[in-house]
């Protein structure tokens, strides 16, 4: 499946039990200095890779600063992410 680029403006491009591929949750989240986004998908496994730049990532009450490792653009260096698998 092709979704073509566009301002999804912070909500689901695939959202929870979407009729096309109901087993998958994506999103694609743009955030500047400071601001913060929060989200919630029950029975979905989650991973947060950060296209560039940092983000302070925290999960109930676990806390992950600074993930990431790309510098500039997605080809600025090895991604890094964090992943959740609690159901």
């Amino acid at each position: 499946m092709h979704i073509p680029p566009y301002d999804n403006y912070n909500k689901a491009v695939i959202d929870v039990d979407d009729a096309r591929v109901p087993l998958n949750y994506f999103n694609i989240v743009k955030l500047k200095r400071g601001e913060h986004f929060s989200y919630c998908v029950p029975r979905y496994e989650t991973a947060i890779v950060p296209a560039t730049g940092t983000v302070d990532v925290e999960i109930e009450g676990v806390s992950f600063k600074a993930l990431g490792n790309r510098v500039g653009d997605v080809w600025g260096g090895e991604p890094e992410g964090g992943y959740d698998m609690r159901f």
